[in-house]
């Protein structure tokens, strides 16, 4: 079975050095980006199975992000880390934008679960829409 693809997009070095051992370290294909435009430019050549996208980039919020996927025909699931608990965003208004989820950047455990029971959700949908009725 390959390992799940995850693009995360943080303009913090440290927070994307942590986020990327972590996610590597358990069972991930991760790829970093510090800037909305690298994470554009990798989403138009790589299909990843969830964007981990801070909540503020250098060029803007979350949602100029998310929409400017969403524009270009790019629907990868995403979720949105934030530097302390959620929910700081109220995660209703992004739901037509694609996000599944808001997590806080600094608890890995929380995060890494999140992730996981959000591919495994994906992963079951599949499997039962391959079963007849």
């Amino acid at each position: 079975m390959p390992r799940p693809k995850i693009l995360i997009v943080d303009c913090h070095e440290d927070v994307l050095i942590a986020l990327e051992n972590l996610f590597e370290n358990n069972g991930f294909d991760t790829t970093t980006a510090w800037t909305a435009g690298d994470a554009m430019r990798l989403l138009d050549l790589v299909a990843f199975d969830l964007v981990l996208l801070n909540e503020y980039l250098s060029e803007g919020p979350a949602e100029e992000v998310l929409r400017a996927m969403r524009r270009r025909g790019i629907g990868t699931p995403c979720m949105i880390l934030q530097p302390s608990a959620p929910p700081m965003l109220d995660s209703r208004s992004f739901r037509s934008l694609g996000v599944v989820g808001i997590a806080c950047k600094h608890q890995a455990v929380e995060l890494l679960e999140k992730v996981r029971d959000h591919l495994d959700s994906v992963r079951l949908r599949r499997e039962l829409e391959r079963v007849p009725a």
